[in-house]
């Protein structure tokens, strides 16, 4: 582990959700009976999407000691981020979604939600969904990988085993991928690792801004209810851009900042 940490990371990953997801694929109806229904609630399904975070810090702390992984911590809150960051990672994909929803003639599920089901929802995703995996992936992963490849490169590759990664909850009903075709699910999966990489070289390698797009787009996704093959239209129109305007280094040759990992 100590000798090929990004490799052990992201084996460690893969076996702890794959692992819960082919045992839950074998033993359905034990473990549904122990545990209840597949849902997002399930405890195997939150102990799935919490493997990149776990295997993040589990690493860190063989590799780097406690130290190490309390810098991994320290590295979700924002720093000094300008308010425009905030501003475009909170809002841009929302609004988007919504305007895409007007104009496809989609209902709007934000307009019509009550505010307990929104509460409900916000904490959900906040358990199950980008908190138990941006620890992993870009607060662990992507600042190695920003070491040895350019920046779109380490977001093809991330975004490739990210959306591998995912491969068992579509075997598994009552997941949110279930009604997603893989190959569609793995396009958005490549051209979010993009923004993302690209917010995150830009916020000094902050991972509260990775959370925050991760956040967000699930929030499109499942509150706004915008359909995901123009969700995922959206962001390739948006990585294009950022491809166009800052260059296939994603401007990175433009900040230099050695405390994140990105350079070097």
């Amino acid at each position: 582990m100590k000798k090929y940490p990004l490799f052990s990371f992201f084996i460690l990953s893969f076996a702890i959700t794959w692992g819960l997801g082919g045992l839950y694929l074998l033993l359905p109806h034990r473990l549904a009976g122990a545990f209840g229904p597949m849902s997002t609630s399930n405890p195997i399904f939150i102990m799935a999407v919490w493997a990149p975070s776990i295997s993040g810090f589990i690493v860190t702390l063989v590799t780097e000691g406690i130290h190490g992984a309390a810098s991994l911590l320290k590295r979700f809150f924002p720093g000094r981020a300008s308010p425009f960051w905030y501003m475009a990672v909170i809002f841009t994909v929302p609004v988007c979604g919504i305007l895409i929803n007007l104009v496809s003639g989609n209902d709007i599920g934000l307009f019509t939600i009550r505010f307990s089901p929104l509460l409900a929802f916000l904490f959900i995703n906040l358990i199950t969904g980008p908190l138990g995996e941006e620890f992993g992936w870009r607060g662990f992963a992507l600042p190695r990988l920003l070491r040895r490849y350019s920046p779109l490169v380490a977001s093809l590759i991330l975004g490739t085993l990210w959306g591998l990664w995912h491969l068992p909850s579509f075997f598994v009903s009552g997941l949110p991928q279930g009604g997603i075709q893989f190959p569609l699910f793995l396009l958005g999966a490549l051209v979010l690792s993009v923004a993302v990489t690209w917010i995150f070289i830009h916020t000094g390698g902050s991972i509260f801004f990775s959370f925050l797009l991760h956040y967000t787009v699930n929030f499109s996704l499942t509150i706004i209810a915008v359909p995901f093959l123009h969700l995922t239209l959206l962001n390739t129109g948006f990585v294009l851009a950022i491809v166009l305007f800052s260059g296939w280094d994603l401007g990175r040759s433009r900040i230099r900042d050695n405390n994140t990992g990105i350079h070097g």
